[in-house]
Formats: C-alpha cells, sequence, structure tokens
C-alpha cells in the first residue's frame, strides 16, 4: 500500500460517521444542520471524503495531485509543485526561466531545482520555529511581526536570527474576514490576509461606497493549485456540491478542472444562492463550466430521488428511471389527464430498454407522447370548464383536437409525420389508460367516454414514399463541409466527420469506443461499432482521421 492511499484510508476512518450521530454530521465537522441537509450530506461516503481531501473543519477541498478524475499536472520542472497548464507540461514561471537559461521545453531537466520549501503554493508558516502564523512572502519566510523585529536587526543574519533569545513564537491570528477565505488576518489589529486586504483597497479606490459586508459573502477566496474553498456557502449548497461531485466521479467518471470548479463555486458564492437549484449559469461561460455546472445541479437534484419520490413531481430526473433527460409534465392542464398521463409513463418506461453506460432514445420517445397529450390538452381547454371534467368529454371534444391537428399541418406550425405521429400516440396513450382501469368509477379518468377515443380510421395515410436515395443534396453537403472548419473542438469535427461518411447516427457516434478505427485487410480505413442486436459491423470510412483518433 502506497504512503497516499494509507493516508486517504486514515483520512476515512477519521471522517467516518459517530454511531448514533445526526446523519451527515461528519461532513460539517459537527457543526448542526437540519434534517434535509443531512440527508443529502450522509450520501457522501468518507472514502470519497477522503479521496477528495475534504478538511470538514476548515471546508476546503485539497485534490491529490496523483488523483484519476480530480488531479491535475504538475510542472515538470525539478522542485517545482505548480500546476502546468499548457501542453508541455511546464508551468508558466519554469517557462521564463528556461528561456532565461537558453533551453527549450526537451531540456526542461538541465533547469536547476525550483527553491521551494513547500509543496503547494500560497503562504505556511512563519519560519521561526514553534510559531503559529503565516509567512507574508516566500522570500522572506517570516510573518509580519517577526519581519519587522528582522528589520529592527540588521546586524543578525537569518539563520541567527531564528534563534535569537529575544525571537519568540507568536499565537495563530484569527481567519480573514472574507468568509471564503483560509488564510490569516495580516495583524492582530486588522480584519484580512494581506492579499484580500489590497483587494479592498483597491476596490475602495473604484468604488468609494463599497459594501464591505456584502463584499465579505461574496468575495472569492485566494486561489491556490489543487485547493477549492467551499466556505461561505449555505450547508445545503456544500452538501449538494459535494454529492455532485462524488457522484460525477463514480457515475460519469469523468475529470473535474479544479480551476474552473474554483469559478463555479466562486459565481454560486456570488449569487448567494440557498440552493443550487437556485444559481443560474451566464451566458458567457464556456461549456466545460456550463457542464460541469449541470453535471453537479442534476446530481445534486437526483442524490435523494427515487422511482416512488419521482412520479409524484411535475417534473420527472428519467435517470432515476434508467434513461437520460427529463420529463415534464407541467404543460397538461387538466388534473386527471396529467395524473393519467403520470401513470402511463410509469407503466411504459420499465418496457424500454436500457444500454449500460450508453444513452438511448427511450426518454425521447415517451417525451414525445407526453407532447402529444399536452396538444390534446390545449385542445380541451377551449371547452368552457376546459376539460377539467373527463365525464363530460365525448366524440365531438375528439373531433376538436383532431381538426386542431390538420389546421397547424395547414399553416406549416407542423409536419404531416407530426400530425399522423400525434394521433397515433394520443391513440396509444387513452388505449392503455383504459386497459389500467383509470376510466374506472373512483379513479383518475372516471366516467371517461369509450367515443373520447382516436379510431384506426381518424388517423391519416402516410405520404407516399420519396425517390430512393433521400440524402441531402450534393450542393448542402458541400456547404456543410466547407464549413466544417468553424468547429474548434477536434474531437467534435471528428465525430460530425465520421457522421457524414459512414451514416451513423449521432447517438451511436457518441457511443463508440476509443479504438474504433482500424484497417480491414486491404489497409482500408473502416470504423468499428456496436450494432443494435449487439454485433460487430464495420463499415468503410471515406477519409481517414488518424490525427485525432490514433
Amino acid at each position: 500500500m502506497s504512503v497516499s492511499q494509507a493516508q486517504a484510508q486514515a483520512q476515512a476512518l477519521a471522517l467516518a460517521p459517530v454511531p448514533g450521530a445526526p446523519a451527515g454530521e461528519y461532513v460539517f465537522a459537527g457543526r448542526p444542520i437540519d434534517h434535509h441537509v443531512g440527508r443529502i450530506a450522509a450520501v457522501v461516503d468518507p472514502v470519497f471524503l477522503a479521496e477528495a481531501g475534504w478538511d470538514p473543519a476548515r471546508q476546503i477541498l485539497v485534490f491529490a495531485p496523483q488523483h484519476p478524475l480530480l488531479g491535475r499536472r504538475i510542472c515538470r520542472a525539478e522542485g517545482c509543485a505548480t500546476t502546468a497548464t499548457g501542453a508541455a507540461g511546464i508551468c508558466g514561471v519554469c517557462r521564463k526561466r528556461l528561456i532565461e537559461n537558453g533551453l527549450d521545453a526537451s531540456e526542461v531537466a538541465a533547469l536547476p531545482p525550483r527553491e521551494r520549501r513547500s509543496q503547494r503554493r500560497g503562504p505556511e508558516r512563519c519560519r521561526v520555529h514553534g510559531c503559529a502564523r503565516e509567512w507574508l512572502s516566500l522570500r522572506s519566510g517570516l510573518c509580519s511581526a517577526h519581519a519587522e523585529q528582522k528589520r529592527r536587526m540588521p546586524g543578525v543574519g537569518f539563520s541567527a536570527f531564528l534563534t535569537h533569545q529575544t525571537v519568540k513564537p507568536l499565537p495563530l491570528l484569527p481567519d480573514c474576514s472574507v468568509q471564503a477565505c483560509v488564510r490569516q488576518r495580516r495583524h492582530p489589529a486588522g480584519l484580512y490576509c494581506d492579499a484580500h486586504q489590497q483587494r479592498l483597497r483597491s476596490l475602495r479606490k473604484q468604488d468609494p461606497g463599497l459594501d464591505e459586508s456584502c463584499w465579505q459573502a461574496t468575495e472569492s477566496a485566494i486561489g491556490r493549485g489543487g485547493e477549492v474553498s467551499l466556505r461561505g456557502l449555505s450547508p445545503l449548497v456544500v452538501a449538494q456540491l459535494l454529492a455532485g461531485l462524488q457522484q460525477r466521479c463514480r457515475i460519469n467518471a469523468v475529470k473535474t478542472n479544479d480551476a474552473v470548479l474554483r469559478v463555479l463555486v466562486n459565481d454560486i458564492r456570488a449569487q448567494r444562492v440557498a440552493s443550487l437549484a437556485d444559481y443560474t449559469i451566464g451566458e458567457d461561460r464556456d461549456l466545460e463550466f456550463t457542464g460541469l455546472a449541470n453535471c453537479l445541479a442534476g446530481h445534486a437534484r437526483r442524490v435523494l430521488s427515487t422511482p416512488e419520490t419521482e412520479v409524484v413531481t411535475d417534473v420527472w430526473e428519467l435517470a432515476v428511471f434508467g434513461h437520460s433527460g427529463t420529463l415534464s409534465f407541467t404543460g397538461i392542464s387538466q388534473h386527471w389527464l396529467r395524473e393519467a398521463a403520470k401513470r402511463w409513463a410509469a407503466d411504459d418506461l420499465p418496457k424500454r430498454r436500457v444500454r449500460a453506460g450508453r444513452r438511448t432514445s427511450a426518454g425521447l420517445s415517451v417525451r414525445h407522447h407526453i407532447g402529444c397529450l399536452t396538444r390534446l390538452s390545449e385542445s380541451l381547454r377551449m371547452r368552457t370548464d376546459r376539460g377539467e371534467h373527463p365525464a363530460a368529454l365525448g366524440r365531438t371534444d375528439m373531433e376538436a383536437f383532431l381538426h386542431r391537428l390538420a389546421y397547424l399541418e395547414s399553416v406549416g406550425q407542423i409536419s404531416d409525420d407530426a400530425r399522423i405521429r400525434a394521433c397515433r400516440e394520443v391513440r396509444a396513450v387513452l388505449t392503455r389508460i383504459r386497459a389500467m382501469g383509470l376510466t374506472r368509477p373512483d379513479r383518475l379518468a372516471a366516467g371517461l367516454g369509450e367515443d373520447f377515443a382516436i379510431a384506426v380510421s381518424d388517423i391519416p395515410a402516410e405520404p407516399e414514399p420519396g425517390e430512393p436515395n433521400r440524402d441531402l443534396p450534393p450542393e448542402i453537403m458541400a456547404q456543410l463541409c466547407a464549413h466544417l472548419d468553424r468547429l474548434t473542438s477536434p474531437e467534435i469535427r471528428t465525430a460530425v466527420e465520421l457522421a457524414i461518411d459512414t451514416g451513423r447516427r449521432p447517438e451511436e457516434i457518441c457511443a463508440l469506443n476509443f479504438d474504433c478505427l482500424t484497417r480491414d485487410d486491404d489497409g482500408l480505413p473502416v470504423l468499428v461499432y456496436q450494432g443494435l442486436l449487439h454485433d460487430q459491423v464495420t463499415v468503410l470510412v471515406t477519409r481517414p482521421h488518424w490525427p485525432v483518433w490514433s
């Protein structure tokens, strides 16, 4: 067992819930939390908290660089522990050092070791033995009090100063008054750490009327590689973020960039939301940020959900049922029809195929059925009773719905195929509702007449099939291909080109294995994927895509 694994296990044992303690108490170091927050926090495994470097007392995450999903790339230069953001694996400071020494990236090993006393950026303890305060700078290595004392002793060397009889260790200073900050105050009479004191001074020059108390609550912590501060957030948001991050790692198994997570947490703090459900993503945010925010918020919504709790709501998280996306019944205004639609959906979803690790179209199909019922609801709202009494509905109401579909097709709001599918799907749902006994006395749709139905003869005939080879016209394909360079992501461009070349559906492209491109016996590039019958299918690729996929 490695040292890091042993440390993680020891930390997991330290975070393990105490028998008899309130649920989720171990996430907040014993601080009082309400029952709902405790239930969410209890979902977070102490083992995961240890992996993520969670400090319940300080409310910060410190990710280990070697973690496969939460870690970060460290600079390759000897003695440097800074995050390397470039492709060469060298931080900005060490790139400058390479230039100063006349070296290139391949010669990074020739750089002299970077002088650092710590493996992490940011203030550490003062170098005076026993002193609990933080140093002002790496160069001095002394806290403000000892730095001032050293300035008054110009004839004493640094080593001699550290052991001088007049130099005494000093006690810990209170935390910075910025709620998110984990640093100590600059001096006993101050309120802020050195960095936040400078920020506040600059802001006051720009805005003399600055609300300092609001700034203390919303200002972000000082960034530190691999560290994310959750201080200053409501206990509910903290529990939701931890639970969402755990599910993202264990279910989605995707990498989380600590810098992006830090920006997201700072944005949540700035909006002062009580729950992730209240957080609004800015329009200027990029795809990585938006994806992370939506992923964490989605897992937070589902963390306590079960099929039994989900079926009573008006918006379902289909992940609880093994599918993707959401299913909303809010467009159906009639209570009986909305509840009957829920019963139909709960009955239909278990019959849909689930493909582990792959997105399916089951949720899309069920959503389309509910969308067609929403059109029926809109038609019923034209009645004087707004369609709230199923026993009063009859053939004339169904004819009004059919006429409405025909009108929508005539004005171009829906296609002929959409009209046909609406008829078929409403017919299927109403038939199933009756088969489930929902029209019996004292049930949801009690008294719904047999004439409120769609007969086979009511469904419009399908149009004549088009000519063979219904591909997009060559001139349209030429325009699409001419603009492929506008796709900035090489992975997305490769996926689009594979779809163009092989005719595979988007969901099939997204489910491809990493080693899906190979060559056949003649040396031609081929695409290998799993067909609907779980058999291996091979399709010739007209243009190879080795730069991205190799």
